[in-house]
């Protein structure tokens, strides 16, 4: 803990109980740390007052921010050597199909090239057909979504629909209001 002295044992208690089982409930965790039930209320409150358990709390806290964090580094980390993975297919690839006649987009490296059978028996031929590997276009794009999402720089998006319905009403002249003599006499 940074500041203040350590805590008793019943406070680290209620500390854990509080920031566990009690789901942040004073009371309960004063219960669950061993404190009198009919005295819990008014105990969880004082302790939740005291700058020591305050601190311990704050503490785990911060521990646990520092994790989160850790953990979406290490996971953007990952994103960007998938990327540098996929990268590194369309430069090899565009390197082998550069030269390659029958190859447009050869040089672009999202072009595969797969053998076909045509034709049966003695008269079959091995042909070269090129295609364009989508893919991994897409896996690339999903690991920049992905990314973002762990930055927090991109959300999902919610679609809402329905409708709102107003009645107006218009009047003629809003300075000079119009009067029924009708409705005067009655």
């Amino acid at each position: 803990m940074a500041q203040g002295k350590a805590l008793e044992p019943k406070q680290e208690a209620f500390v854990a109980a509080y920031l566990g089982d009690a789901r942040m409930n004073a009371t309960k965790a004063a219960i669950l740390a061993g404190y009198s039930e009919r005295g819990a209320r008014t105990r969880g409150s004082l302790l939740l007052a005291n700058a020591n358990i305050q601190a311990a709390i704050q503490a785990w806290r911060d521990e646990v921010r520092a994790s989160a964090i850790a953990q979406i580094e290490y996971r953007v980390d990952r994103l960007g050597d998938l990327e540098g993975r996929y990268w590194t297919v369309i430069q090899e690839r565009a390197d082998k199909y550069r030269d390659d006649e029958g190859a447009a987009g050869g040089g672009t490296g999202l072009i595969v090239k797969r053998w076909k059978m045509i034709g049966s028996g003695e008269s079959a031929t091995m042909v070269a057909e090129y295609e364009a590997d989508v893919a991994v276009t897409k896996e690339i794009q999903s690991l920049y979504e992905q990314a973002a999402k762990e930055l927090g720089q991109r959300t999902d998006r919610v679609d809402v629909s329905g409708s709102i319905t107003r009645e107006f009403v218009i009047v003629a002249d809003p300075v000079t209001p119009t009067v029924d003599p009708s409705a005067e006499a009655a």
